[in-house]
């Protein structure tokens, strides 16, 4: 047992000190669909990966596996349940040291923004992301909305929820992000990866579940991403017509593991799937191995969204590595779409891009076609495609919107010698909308009723209809007039079915409420004098659809802080310039900060005069003396008259607070404490600051467990543990972090000690964990039945605060201008930034310049950098952080010496 404990003792000093001292670390990532697939399709490889030595097993459960009985039917929790049971199971065959019980360290861990339950037990990690059960055939079950995996994956569907509600991924990039935060954040720093998955290829593993297939689909453009992970590929259903490959201890530790899966679905109240339909997978195991791939990774975003015709804009978009290419030119494929036309509404483009060595990106430029044609905003959409020597990951689509010079003058009739059809009398169909306004020139249907229609060519909001029927002797007529964008589904606008009243030669004059419509039909009902009926002129006015201006939103300085004085900046911004007067935008407020209190309020709107682009909003923070976290302020646009609310729709500004606490220090002293029964003495006495070894809280017998309660939650650095010492004697102890008091997560793990103690203490350095309440469970005295604790030290920073003591970045050499510029202007955006998409950097420069853009982590180094050529005026470059670590960084840019900085956060 001794032997056992002081090996388990070392791997835990190799991980803490980054495996230096070892090689061939692995990190193992069982990802599958629901939770009692990986015991039937990958078992005894979990088995070995959980047993094995120096190596992290993290099991992603991608879907609830509800069989759409969604978050009402207990059925998933089972399947949780036995998964949980099953990971307890392998880890502790086979051994005769004390085993853990069923405490998982079960807790809620943020990743990319989303609520994730995780389980902890030894070195494996289980996440549950509770996604739909797609069904077998990917179409989705009702009751969770017919979402899928594949839905997601094939663009179907933009979105997807948990089933009990507790996270929403925006899109596929979104989800794949998340997945890849889990993995970095978990694996063994420089280990080997290895991402065991269904098998994709349906020739090797036919006729298998859609939720099998997407989510190792989903994960191997996660491993593209990461970059040099292997993949095990995995023969599922098909198994069963295949022969046992699996015997011995492996067998029976397969077959234990799928029993302890069984008894964790009966005992929760389902049925046990120890059955012979699930046994015949027992003692089958079918995998081929992908060497890891190491090939670059593309994405694509739109540089510049917006081009125009006259006068000529071009658009762009920017095909962007991982890493810069170091190697032979690198060819990257793509397939066009959208509604715009190549060759007529816009060069054509060629399909590939070209990224030389030395390069980290390449552009695609879009030159619009001038012509006559009056048309509506037009869209060139590339899509990356597979090729040789690269990986392709989300985003792999982007879009440029064409705006055409070609607009329709205020007052003109849309309808004038547009195209006509009708139900009857189509020899004279088309007077109805010549001009030509005579009683003798018009169009006739007999007998009524009969309708005539015109085709405006596009969709159009129209504002007024005038009909001139044929008028004399006192006759009347009775229609209404429909409205259809498509043809075939009909609005009715205008029901003049009750009229009594003689026709003139005013005609009649509807004014509507903007209805879109391409096509507009007159369904003639009743003539008073006779049995035709007769369209002289039929006119229509509007303006064509999406004309109004497209607002958005971005935070062009996202960085604000009370002392000294740092203002924040949204601005709000038009497609083109505004030339139609002032421009009301409308805006809603949130975020954690207080209005009024942490800054000055907001009106929720904003003016866009007539001849200007953009407007801006301050920041302006309120200086207090409150300690408080970095709080943010979040503007929403909402809808209004005159405009459409396009992407960005939202942006956020950080107010740091100049109040934070001490960089350094020990923040559990003099906190509230408690204990266990048992105790000998004070609680308190282990946060008193009194060192001496007489002065010690204690308890008896082991185990007994003590506690300290922050008063916040800290992103804790290091624990400092001093226990009783006389130079014989060894403690064995464990720590634990939570944020509630209720949910534990394992900090440290002294329990395989058998160095005696000293008065130096135990020093644990750590990751910056969360956590309010600290929990020292002590296990374990080789001198008597006690434990004791003579003081304990934590030190961390304020969960949100991120501090001002950031590395310098420059060199004595370096004009440094930090975060203000007399001759030039940094903006960073969105602040803070979501992983994976890219960081935006705005540079307002008074001339032509060459400027360097690098980007630091917390720790000073430096993970990027990239030179531009700018223009006077306003530039607006991106930084992919696809491979970049979620948390702070700090942009820096060097123009001819002078030196800007900005702070971002990338969650």
């Amino acid at each position: 047992m001794k032997t056992k404990s002081k090996f388990v003792f070392i791997i835990g000093l190799i991980v803490f000190f980054g495996f230096s001292n070892l090689t061939a670390q692995t990190t193992s990532v069982y990802v599958i669909a629901h939770p009692d697939d990986w015991q039937l399709f990958m078992n005894p490889n979990a088995y070995h990966s959980v047993k094995g030595a120096n190596e992290k097993v993290i099991f992603l459960h991608v879907t609830a596996g509800d069989g759409g009985g969604g978050s009402s039917s207990s059925y998933y929790l089972a399947r949780e349940e036995g998964s949980l049971r099953a990971i307890r199971f392998m880890s502790n065959t086979f051994t005769n040291v004390g085993a853990l019980g069923n405490n998982m360290n079960q807790t809620t861990v943020t990743v990319n923004g989303h609520q994730l339950l995780k389980f902890s037990y030894r070195n494996a990690v289980a996440y549950f992301l509770r996604l739909p059960d797609g069904d077998y055939s990917g179409n989705g079950y009702p009751l969770n909305n017919n979402k899928s995996l594949q839905k997601l994956y094939n663009g179907s569907i933009a979105s997807i929820s948990a089933i009990d509600g507790t996270a929403t991924y925006s899109s596929l990039a979104n989800l794949e992000a998340t997945l890849q935060a889990i993995v970095t954040s978990e694996m063994i720093p420089s280990s080997n990866v290895t991402f065991n998955v269904a098998d994709d290829d349906l020739g090797i593993n036919p006729d298998d579940h859609s939720d099998h297939i997407y989510a190792s689909l989903i994960m191997q453009d996660v491993a593209n991403n990461i970059g040099g992970v292997a993949l095990n590929l995995y023969t599922e259903y098909f198994t069963a017509s295949k022969a046992q490959n699996v015997f011995n201890d492996d067998y029976l530790v397969s077959a234990g593991t799928w029993a302890a899966t069984a008894s964790g679905l009966s005992d929760s109240s389902y049925y046990s799937s120890w059955d012979n339909t699930h046994n015949v997978w027992l003692g089958k195991q079918y995998f081929r191995t992908v060497p890891a791939n190491n090939n670059p990774v593309a994405t694509v975003v739109a540089l510049d969204a917006s081009a125009g015709e006259n006068p000529l804009d071009l658009g762009t978009f920017s095909v962007n590595l991982n890493s810069v290419n170091t190697g032979s030119p690198i060819t990257i494929n793509y397939t066009i779409s959208g509604s715009a036309t190549p060759g007529s509404d816009y060069t054509s483009l060629s399909g590939t891009v070209t990224i030389p060595n030395g390069q980290q990106s390449e552009t695609i430029t879009v030159t619009p076609t001038d012509d006559t044609e009056v048309e509506p905003s037009e869209t060139v959409i590339i899509t990356l495609s597979e090729g040789t020597g690269y990986n392709i990951i989300a985003p792999v689509t982007a879009t440029v919107n064409i705006s055409s010079d070609d607009v329709i003058p205020p007052g003109t009739n849309l309808a004038l010698l547009k195209p006509t059809t009708v139900s009857n009398g189509a020899s004279t169909k088309d007077r109805a909308v010549d001009g030509i306004y005579n009683r003798n020139n018009y169009w006739q249907g007999i007998p009524y009723p009969q309708w005539w229609q015109v085709d405006l060519g596009n969709n159009f909001d129209i504002s007024k209809i005038v009909l001139t029927t044929y008028y004399g002797n006192n006759r009347y007529y009775q229609y209404d007039i429909q409205a259809s964008t498509d043809g075939s589904n009909w609005t009715t606008v205008v029901d003049f079915n009750a009229n009594t009243t003689p026709a003139t030669s005013q005609g009649n004059t509807f004014n509507l409420s903007n209805p879109k419509a391409r096509y507009l039909r007159v369904n003639m009902n009743y003539n008073s004098a006779n049995q035709g009926v007769h369209i002289m002129e039929f006119e229509a006015y509007g303006t064509m659809s999406g004309n109004n201006p497209q607002v958005i939103i971005n935070a062009t300085d996202a960085s604000a802080a009370e002392n000294p004085l740092d203002s924040g900046t949204f601005t709000v911004s038009l497609g083109a310039i505004n030339n139609n007067g002032p421009l009301t935008v409308n805006y809603t407020v949130g975020g954690t900060a207080t209005p009024g209190s942490d800054y000055t309020a907001l009106s929720g709107s904003i003016t866009i005069p007539n001849g200007q682009q953009s407007g801006s909003l301050t920041i302006i923070p309120i200086d207090d003396t409150e300690i408080e976290p970095l709080e943010t302020v979040v503007l929403t646009l909402s809808s209004g008259t005159g405009y459409t609310v396009g992407s960005p729709s939202n942006a956020t500004v950080n107010i740091i607070s100049n109040d934070n606490p001490p960089p350094v220090g020990n923040i559990a002293l003099n906190k509230t404490t408690t204990s266990s029964s048992g105790t000998e003495r004070p609680s308190s006495k282990a946060v008193d600051g009194i060192y001496t070894i007489d002065n010690w809280w204690g308890a008896s017998p082991f185990s007994q467990w003590w506690s300290v309660d922050l008063g916040a939650e800290y992103d804790l650095s290091k624990l400092v543990v001093f226990t009783y010492y006389d130079g014989v004697r060894y403690y064995q102890y464990d720590i634990q972090g939570s944020v509630n008091g209720t949910n534990w997560t394992t900090l440290a793990d002294y329990n395989a000690n058998t160095t005696p103690a000293t008065s130096q203490g135990n020093t644990f350095n750590l990751s910056n964990p969360t956590a309010r309440y600290i929990r020292i469970n002590m296990n374990y005295n080789s001198f008597n039945v006690g434990v004791h604790i003579i003081e304990f030290e934590a030190y961390g920073a304020l969960t949100g605060s991120f501090g001002r003591n950031f590395p310098d970045q420059t060199s004595s050499s370096e004009k440094i201008s930090n975060e203000n510029s007399e001759k030039y202007s940094l903006s960073v955006y969105p602040n803070p930034s979501k992983y994976g998409n890219p960081i935006k950097v705005g540079l307002q420069l008074p001339k032509d310049q060459r400027a360097s853009v690098e980007i630091f982590d917390v720790n000073g180094k430096k993970i990027a950098n990239k030179d531009f050529d700018l223009k006077k005026g306003f530039n607006e470059v991106e930084i992919p952080t696809n491979y970049f670590s979620v948390g702070m960084l700090i942009v820096k840019v060097d123009i001819q010496g002078e030196i800007i900085t900005k702070k971002i956060f990338l969650e």
